[in-house]
């Protein structure tokens, strides 16, 4: 549709999205999104608005910071949350990313252990499957998700495109989510062979002021329900 001039005639100089349109277009954005976000099935009902805390204050503070990073809040770049299992990091990890595509950016999740397997399926492929799309694509979009982080045991090679994409991110300023059952010193695991990598990781992760670390204990929810 041609915009009015502040004098009521037309102007027929330009051309401007109607409000449904922009709306249609804004809808199908995020579905666009959403499918490219890549969230696990079945978490439709991980948001910030149905997120419970059961009054304990880990969980709380862990809420608290992933709304100010989902927000664009410049305190909170990234986000590192530790906890057992069924303890909600995952449900905040998803929120963030739900909350960073309604306000109109890219996101990506990754389970970490599927994400070595997308990058080493990629050796072969060209174009937009290859490596060197898939790794860039890590390395420079606008929101990561790095899910279950040390969840299996990872080779020489795992390791070091792990490290890779946190410390292209750490240059470049862009934000990251890492969520793992593992205590922050031993990220990768417990084995010998990963001692300095994991006190690398563990530097990276923690290095910056905009750096948050969430510790969530506490009862599992289903002890709770």
């Amino acid at each position: 549709m041609h915009p009015r001039l502040a004098d009521g005639k037309v102007d027929y100089s330009r051309l401007v999205s109607c409000r449904c349109q922009a709306d249609r277009i804004k809808r199908e954005s995020q579905e666009h999104y959403l499918r490219y976000c890549k969230l696990p099935a079945n978490t439709g009902h991980m948001t910030f608005d149905n997120f419970k805390d059961y009054g304990e204050k880990d969980l709380k503070n862990a809420y608290k910071l992933s709304r100010s990073l989902a927000e664009g809040e410049k305190g909170v770049l990234w986000l590192t949350l530790l906890a057992e299992n069924d303890r909600s990091k995952t449900h905040l990890a998803v929120a963030i990313c739900r909350r960073w595509i309604e306000r109109g950016f890219v996101a990506r999740f990754a389970v970490t252990s599927e994400l070595l397997d997308e990058l080493r399926d990629s050796f072969d492929m060209e174009g937009e499957y290859s490596f060197h799309w898939k790794i860039k694509m890590f390395y420079e979009v606008s929101l990561l998700v790095l899910d279950e982080l040390g969840m299996g045991k990872y080779t020489d090679w795992g390791r070091e495109q792990i490290f890779k994409i946190v410390n292209h991110r750490a240059n470049a300023g862009l934000p990251l989510v890492v969520t793992s059952n593992n205590e922050i010193d031993k990220m990768f695991g417990e084995h010998k062979e990963c001692e300095l990598d994991n006190a690398r990781l563990e530097s990276r992760l923690q290095r910056e002021s905009w750096c948050h670390v969430a510790i969530i204990g506490g009862p599992a929810h289903m002890m709770r329900k």
